[in-house]
This record gives structure tokens, sequence and C-alpha cells, in this order.
């Protein structure tokens, strides 16, 4: 079994999916071992990855603190997606308007300091995603360590989301 097939995730209370742990350790609540999806975000770095989509600015904007979304403050949570095409989704319906540079954060979910919870789109999914998605909201500050990598969302000329680039 690889490396990253040994990850198992605990409690999950009315469909959500969080705290993850090594399978073997142990528990103090019941355990379900789920086929996890791996996302590759560079050639050869496979890791187990959130997206937070986020205006180049708002990203810089205080580098030597960990990253609050006006959404933590809102809503009590930071808004993330679990893959690739629902990022552009989101991209595409909630920062079309959204001007200058817009990237995707790449969140090692296991080096996040604050809890992460799988919940249903709030308030709803993005256009094109099913209802019965779950979507990761981590539940405190993003500490800058655990953001692996950053994409830029690539845009048409009516601003929807078309693909996303590896940042270097």
């Amino acid at each position: 079994m690889g490396d990253l097939a040994r990850w198992g995730l605990c409690g999950i209370p009315s469909g959500a999916r969080h705290n993850r742990h090594r399978l073997g350790e142990p528990l103090r609540e019941r355990c379900v071992d789920l086929d996890l999806k791996r996302t590759t975000s560079q050639p050869g770095i496979t890791a187990f990855m959130i997206f937070h989509v986020v205006a180049f600015d708002d990203w810089l904007a205080v580098p030597d603190r960990s990253y609050a979304p006006a959404s933590l403050a809102e809503e009590g949570f930071t808004h993330c997606s679990p893959d690739e095409p629902i990022t552009l989704a989101v991209a595409s319906a909630f920062y079309r308007d959204t001007p200058g540079m817009l990237m995707v954060l790449l969140i090692d979910e296991h080096k996040l300091d604050a809890i992460v919870r799988w919940e249903a789109a709030s308030p709803v999914p993005p256009p094109g995603v099913a209802p019965s998605t779950l979507f990761p909201h981590v539940y405190g500050r993003i500490n800058r360590d655990a953001v692996q990598g950053m994409m830029e969302v690539q845009r048409d000329a009516d601003g929807r989301a078309v693909g996303l680039a590896v940042w270097s």
C-alpha cells in the first residue's frame, strides 16, 4: 500500500468528511476508509489538495500572517473546492468580474492548523455542479505553510474560467 493510500477519514457526522489520520492509529471516533482523490499539482508531486480561489492582490495583502478571506469573518469559514473542475465552476460563478489576476491556492489539507469540514455548498453549488457535492470548508485562517502552490485562473474575454496554469 502506497503512502497516500494509508490515509483514512474519521468522525463522519451527517455526511461531513474531516479529521484525516493515518490508518492504524488509535481513534476516538469511528473511521471509514474511503478512496481518496489524488491531485497532481505539478509533475511528480501527488498530494491531497483542496483549492481556494483568491484575487492575487488579496493573497499578497498581508504576506507575514495567516490568510483570512472576508468569508471567514462573515460566514465563519473559508470556502474551498475539492478539485480543479469544481474550482473552475466556482471561479466562473463567483469571481467572473474580479479584476486583475485570479489565483487558486493549492492547500494541503493535512498541513492546515484549522479544522476542515466537508459540507454541502453554502448557499448553493455553482451552475453545473451536482447538489450532492461536498465542499471543504476551512474553519479558521489558512496557515501559509499549508499552501503548497498556486495556479493562475485562465479566463476568456467574458471572464469565465477556462483553465488553470501552474504558477511558478
